[in-house]
């Protein structure tokens, strides 16, 4: 069925691009592109042939509240809609949340890597914000480089039709579609889904997610259990939080959360950072509620063993505080030994030989 959708109030990053609702000082930027001859016509209408034609359809989108705007260095470059799918053809999916994705972008930044971009960030937005468990997404069956956007994104091939366009033509349509279990999205957590990388046996290890910054932000708050072992003691505040998810994302840090699986609560973060490509430095936090249970020394033989089998390391190094004799404690315990200290710190490593 499909979910209902209002992005009055969202607004998504990515490295290069805000997606953000269409404004109506944005009708220069909208007639500029939509005007081009080959543009439209991907997505089946054609060309806007006067500004007021583009300023009818620029109030649909603000009064609608399903269309993003594609932001590129200040100026509007695309339209990215999440609109309603044709339940009438897919009556398999009345039991699944589902909406239908659809996006226009100007000529001048095709083959950049802007529409996956979008695309992908939409994508994560609606698997963990709004919650949903499909995502359809259509292109004509001539038109290659959305079947490539699409491709890139994780859509598959599911279905054929045929679509009636807004110029009196008819298209072979290929619908594709993606599943929150196709995308990684399995681990439920209040509203939405995470994306899991792997697990042990209490812990699901997911991708860094804005779903999370509150549990971000309690947790490295917290001075008296969890700020004071932490290389950067300064209060956070929610919107550093999110930048600090948009950025690991965008970078592909090999940097986890952790979900406590019989209850689906947080239990803090693990991460691989940069030291080398064969070497990693491990850093872990956990919420002061989840300490003492036996999750530390499980999250680390669990990122350990990811990072040598998974990523090729050669060797994890580590640092911890030397006053903090239960984390050294724990540390030992997983197979890591002292190769050095100073007065403040100890620092570790482990190698596949030693596990």
């Amino acid at each position: 069925m499909n979910e209902p959708i209002d992005i009055s109030n969202v607004i998504l990053t990515t490295e290069r691009l805000i997606l953000r609702p269409w404004r109506q000082d944005d009708l220069e930027d909208f007639f500029s592109y939509a005007s081009v001859d080959g543009v439209g016509q991907m997505a089946g209408w054609k060309p806007h042939e006067s500004r007021e034609e583009s300023q009818v359809i620029l109030q649909r989108f603000i009064d609608k509240k399903r269309v993003f705007a594609i932001e590129y260095q200040g100026k509007a470059i695309g339209s990215l809609g999440i609109e309603e799918y044709d339940e009438k053809i897919m009556p398999e999916l009345a039991d699944k949340k589902c909406r239908e994705i659809g996006y226009v972008l100007a000529k001048p930044y095709w083959g950049q890597g802007l529409m996956p971009e979008a695309v992908k960030r939409v994508i994560r937005w609606l698997f963990e914000e709004v919650g949903l468990d499909v995502i359809l997404c259509a292109h004509f069956d001539w038109n290659n480089q959305s079947h490539r956007v699409q491709e890139k994104c994780g859509f598959t091939p599911y279905k054929k039709a045929i679509y009636e366009t807004a110029l009196g033509t008819t298209e072979n349509d290929i619908i594709n579609i993606l599943t929150k279990e196709q995308a990684g999205y399995q681990v439920p957590f209040g509203k939405g889904h995470l994306r899991q990388i792997f697990e042990s046996e209490n812990i699901s290890y997911v991708e860094v997610a804005e779903v999370l910054a509150d549990d971000y932000l309690i947790m490295v708050n917290d001075d008296e259990h969890v700020n004071g072992y932490l290389t950067n003691t300064k209060p956070f505040t929610r919107d550093q939080e999110i930048s600090w998810v948009q950025k690991k994302l965008a970078e592909k840090t090999p940097v986890f959360s952790m979900i406590e699986k019989k209850s689906g609560e947080f239990i803090g973060n693990v991460e691989l950072m940069d030291d080398s490509d064969t070497s990693k430095e491990l850093g872990i936090a956990l919420t002061y509620a989840k300490q003492n249970l036996g999750y530390g020394s499980e999250a680390v033989r669990a990122t350990v063993r990811y990072g040598f089998e998974e990523m090729g390391l050669e060797k994890i190094v580590l640092r911890t505080k030397i006053t903090n004799a239960r984390a050294i404690h724990v540390y030992e315990k997983c197979g890591f030994r002292e190769y050095d200290r100073n007065d403040t710190h100890v620092f570790m490593e482990i190698t596949p030989d030693n596990i």
